[in-house]
Parts: C-alpha cells; structure tokens; sequence
C-alpha cells in the first residue's frame, strides 16, 4: 500500500471512530445504581430461600415488583421486549425457626438402690395403727424396730410419661412384722427424689403381706399380695397369694388387673365365733410440769378391760393425735417397750373379765408455751399374731382428755 492510500484509509478509519462514539451513550450513575441494586435483590432472594426465613416472602415479591416495573430507559438504549409469558409464582410462606432449644424431656426417675437410702423421704399415709414415720424419713437396709426398711425396688414408666420412675416395697418395722406399702419415686427437674404415689398398701381385712413387685413394659405395676401375714405359727405358705396390676391414672394408682378379694383360705379351720372385746377410760384431763431442763412431764392414768373371748396375744394402745412436741416416754409398771404415740398394755393376754392400770408418762420438749395444749385420744386394740382382732363394741375403744402444760405443780 502505498503512502497516499495509507492515509486515505487512516482518515476513514477516524471518521468512523468519531461517528460511532457519538452514537454510543454511556448509561450514566443512575443506571449503574439500579443495576446493583437487582443484583443485591436476587442475591437476597436466593440466600433466603436457602435458609428457609419467613422474609423470604417480601423480599421475592419486591424484587418480582421492581423486574415487571423495569428500570426507566436510558437514553440511547433500545427497551427490552417485553415477555407475555407469566411471572414466577410467589415462594410460599415458611415457619419461622425458633430460636430455643429443644424441648426437655421427662427427668429420668431411676433412682439406685444406694441413693434411695441416702435420701430424705416423705412416704405415703400408713395403715391405721401404730405410729409409723412417713416425713422426712430414710429408708433403711436391714429391718430395725420402729423403722421403714427398704424391701424392694424396680424401674419403669410407672407414670406414662415416657421416663423411667423408681417403685419400692417399703415395711415400717413392727416386732416381727409390720404394714407394708409400694410407692413410687421420680426425680424432679432440679434432680430432687419426689413422691408419686402409693401404688397399695397392706390392710388387716387383706392382703395383710406384699411378696414381691415388677414394672411392665405398658406401664402396669405388678404387685404379689398374700391375705394373711406370716406369724404367731402361721407360715407364709399357707398364706393364699395374687398378683394384682396398678396404672396411674393422673393423680393416684389405681388396680387395672389382678383379683379384688380373698376367698376363704383352705388352711383356717372353721373358727368359733369368738370377738374380741375391750374397753379403755381415762381421766378428763392430764397436767404436765415444767422441768429443770425446761420440758414438761406428767402422767395420765388409763384402765383397760377385756369382756372378749377371742384369743390373742396382747392389747396395745395408741394415741391418735398428740400436741406437736408431746411423746409417750414410757409406762408404769414397765413391761414392753413404748413408741412415743403407743403402747403395749403390760402383762400380755387378758382373762375374760379381767381389768388392768397403768400410768402412761408423758413428755414435751423444751419450748412448749404454758398453757392447754389440746384434746388427744386414746385408742384400745386387740392384736393377734401381729394383726388386728375385729371388736365387738368399738364405740367404747376410744377415750378423750384435754392436755395443759404448766410452770409448777
């Protein structure tokens, strides 16, 4: 090429850079702005669906809004054509997660054999009798006089709560025998050892004896009863024995399976009908003297008669509801020992007709306030191998009195 037509073709060449140039406009800030501002929208929108927020919802409609409306045409710029085609479908609303934890489940109620005696106990109403302990007590492992011993225990969901709870055959320990109960221990949410409920107990109509117990795996407590309680030369085979099943229901075991009753044992030959018949009086009031150790003492004479003609071993009585800080100490003449709210009455089984007298010794802790203490009552029972003989006249089994401390006889 030569010269001439090299910058012929180089004058062109600018002639058409000027022309394109200027035909060309530049979009401007504005335009620039909005451009990133939908890319910032869909970047938002997918990052919500991924993370399945409830805002997803605005977010994906404005930025729906702000594509139909489009941005104003730039001048110099040729507008889009416009698809009749329809727009995406909303996104669909999502729950919001929630920011707590998972709900916490049931405490677990297995409790050990060791933390159980361990522990601090309020145990369910015994049978009426003697006084046995039922708060803030501890179980114990071998059976010791006046205690609750631990005999049993086994695991399940006793409750349906879909946690383990602890079941425990417990004997409040009375000579050679002694009423028994099955109850039921959970944990509470601070992992305290809590009372369910009593599942059954012992009654002197029957079951007089508990065997054994186990926890299903629906929920039911098993328990093996049997109508009379070894004792007083009666064995324990002889005994006739069940097994009886027990469901929570809300606030209290009750039986869902198993017998109801006892039919006659095959062992007991027809008895004679021999009742047991006894009667108690006291004075109408008993007076107790402060001491140099700051309690009070005092006496409260009390008669027992039997008009009965049932065999038994001995009569014991019980005083039902003693002033706060007020004990039996003791008996004169002294025979058996006494139990704080009971007695045995001394010299054994009665003759027919015959009468006895004993001075019971009462005691109140230092602090008791001078003045009347309250109205306690008596109770005469008649016992036979370690269970109760029904009476013939129980009206006359109880006696009253009216109870006063004082600062000097």
């Amino acid at each position: 090429m030569s010269e001439v037509e090299d910058i012929l073709l180089g004058a062109e060449f600018a002639t058409y850079r000027e022309a394109a140039v200027t035909a060309v406009h530049p979009a401007g800030p504005q335009a620039v702005r909005e451009t990133v501002r939908r890319r910032h929208r869909r970047a938002a929108v997918t990052v919500a669906a991924a993370v399945a927020l409830a805002v997803a919802v605005p977010v994906a409609a404005h930025a729906t809004l702000d594509r139909r409306g489009g941005a104003p045409p730039v001048p110099g710029e040729t507008p889009a054509p416009t698809s009749s085609a329809p727009g995406p479908s909303p996104i669909a609303p999502t729950p919001t997660p929630s920011t707590a934890g998972p709900p916490l489940g049931p405490p677990d109620g297995r409790i050990t054999r060791p933390q159980l005696l361990a522990a601090k106990l309020s145990l369910p109403a015994w049978r009426a009798g003697p006084g046995c302990p039922t708060e803030g007590i501890r179980l114990t492992a071998d059976a010791r006089e006046e205690t609750n011993t631990l005999l049993a225990l086994d695991h399940g969901d006793a409750d349906g709560d879909g946690a383990p709870e602890t079941v425990a055959l417990v004997q409040c320990v009375l000579g050679t025998g002694g009423p028994m109960q099955v109850v039921a221990f959970d944990r509470d949410e601070r992992g305290e050892i809590v009372t369910v409920g009593q599942v059954t107990r012992t009654v002197r109509s029957g079951p007089q004896w508990i065997l054994g117990l186990e926890v299903t795996g629906a929920g039911v407590v098993r328990v093996e009863v049997a109508d009379l309680a070894p004792g007083g030369g009666w064995p324990l085979d002889w005994s006739q024995r069940q097994w009886r099943g027990y469901r929570w229901t809300g606030d209290r075991f009750t039986q869902v399976a198993g017998p109801t009753s006892f039919g006659p044992n095959p062992h007991l030959s027809e008895a004679p009908a021999e009742r047991a018949d006894a009667s108690i009086t006291t004075p109408a009031t008993a007076t107790l003297i402060r001491q140099d150790d700051g309690s009070f003492l005092g006496r409260l004479t009390v008669t027992v008669r039997w008009n009965g003609d049932a065999a038994h071993e001995y009569l014991y009585v019980e005083a039902i509801n003693l002033p706060k800080g007020v004990v039996i100490r003791g008996v004169e003449p002294p025979d058996l020992p006494s139990f704080h709210t009971w007695f045995t009455v001394p010299g054994g089984a009665f003759r027919k007709g015959e009468e006895r007298t004993v001075d019971v010794l009462l005691r109140a802790e230092p602090g008791t306030a001078p003045g009347a203490l309250g109205v306690t009552t008596v109770q005469v029972a008649t016992r036979q191998g370690g269970e109760l003989v029904a009476d013939a006249h129980p009206t006359d089994n109880t006696a009253s009195f009216s109870m006063s401390a004082v600062d000097g006889g």
